[in-house]
């Protein structure tokens, strides 16, 4: 089905770069299509609309990248290792800016987390979400999928064989994936804070009381 961005695209000083590389056919093919892309998505239209305009298949204009790493354990050094995988691909590799969106798990949490991947990779734009709200990252969404779908039931025999089950799940779910219905809206939200702040008070009540 045709899908549209649910979230309004702004474009300010970055407009004039876009509309320049959009018109400068000496940059890789691939810079070139990307830029029109933002710039109709802008404008309003959706991934079929954008297709049609620039003569390519709807999977070039929304695909799905999922960028996987099996480790021994958890930690800075593994994270590390995974941040650099990423960043030497295209189109990360030559971007302006690239917005990492994390958790607040002990690999890479808080100002030291973000010094050492500025440090690292001066392009990246680290950003963590609020403590305890991780299911507010949609990579979330695609974590309770690997779970279902590729590591249930867990009867695994070796470690090598989980590496390779995920390894070929990220292939084929790239092939199949679409855009993720976020259903959880601005008002479920506020909602949801204010039944977590009537709780609190009543909690405070309480204590006061006894």
């Amino acid at each position: 089905m045709p899908r549209k961005s649910p979230f309004h695209i702004r474009l300010s000083a970055e407009e004039a770069e876009l509309h320049r590389r959009a018109a400068k056919y000496t940059l890789p093919y691939f810079e070139v299509v990307r830029a029109k892309m933002i710039l109709m998505a802008a404008e309003g239209m959706d991934n079929d609309q954008i297709a049609s305009c620039l003569a390519t298949r709807r999977e070039v204009v929304h695909r799905a990248k999922v960028f996987g790493r099996c480790e021994a354990s958890t930690g800075i050094a593994p994270f590390g290792r995974l941040v650099d995988q990423v960043m030497s691909q295209p189109p990360y590799n030559t971007a302006r800016r690239v917005f990492w969106i994390m958790d607040n798990g002990s690999s890479h949490r808080g100002e030291a987390s973000v010094r050492r991947l500025r440090q690292a990779h001066p392009r990246i734009v680290p950003l963590h979400g609020p403590v305890h709200a991780s299911w507010l990252n949609q990579i979330e969404i695609y974590f309770s999928i690997v779970q279902r779908k590729a590591l249930t039931p867990n009867d695994f025999p070796c470690l090598e064989a989980v590496a390779e089950r995920l390894s070929n799940f990220e292939r084929y779910f790239e092939s199949i994936a679409r855009p993720f219905e976020w259903k959880f809206t601005r008002a479920d939200l506020n909602a949801l804070i204010a039944r977590m702040r009537s709780r609190c008070s009543q909690s405070q009540h309480l204590k006061m009381a006894a």
